[in-house]
């Protein structure tokens, strides 16, 4: 199935989706799974991992906060931070967008201190990317050095919690939940790509 893309919320078939998608991307391009999951984790809560869906489901600026509004699988604010360096063709375009996130790890961008905590990143994001740390500690990283949201650690638990299932889907293990037959079947049609044992 391809790129599930708009400015809505996508149902949570549509969201394994693309997280498969985005997965076949980022191991493809020498990250680690628990890296992986731990970004899985946090864009399911920054975007339910839709390239297309606009903060508040706003199209480019936010009157009551007076600034462009955040946009795509990470939320960039402003949207900016992805459409000039995307160019054309930017808008509901995921494998672009998971390349602007191997991009900005390859180059260390949008990764710094954490203001908020008072915290230094331990490790840089080329660090991060290949990283085989426990899930729960890179998620942790990527919510605050890269999402770096106004409430982290309130934040914290739900995408730990969201990193351990993509880490299980991803073949890693950690995760106790059931499998949904839709998913066993759509795991199998991919030839069982991304490390599933069937």
């Amino acid at each position: 199935m391809p790129w599930v893309s708009g400015n809505y919320y996508l149902p949570l078939q549509d969201t394994i989706n693309n997280g498969l998608l985005a997965a076949d991307y980022f191991l493809s391009h020498g990250w680690s799974r628990t890296a992986t999951a731990a970004v899985l984790g946090n864009m399911q809560s920054e975007s339910g991992i839709n390239p297309g869906i606009w903060e508040n489901l706003t199209p480019y600026y936010i009157p009551d906060y007076g600034r462009a509004s955040g946009y795509g699988l990470t939320q960039w604010t402003p949207y900016t931070k992805y459409s000039e360096w995307a160019g054309e063709g930017w808008e509901d375009n995921g494998p672009k967008e998971c390349e602007r996130i191997n991009y900005e790890a390859d180059n260390n961008l949008q990764w710094g201190p954490n203001g908020v905590l008072g915290l230094n990143p331990p490790i840089t994001f080329r660090a991060f990317k290949s990283s085989n740390l426990p899930v729960d500690a890179l998620a942790e990283y990527f919510l605050y050095f890269y999402e770096n949201p106004a409430d982290p650690t309130g934040q914290r638990p739900l995408r730990v919690a969201q990193a351990q299932e993509w880490l299980a889907r991803l073949g890693g293990g950690g995760w106790t939940g059931n499998i949904p037959i839709w998913l066993l079947f759509k795991i199998r049609e991919r030839g069982g790509r991304i490390g599933w044992t069937l």
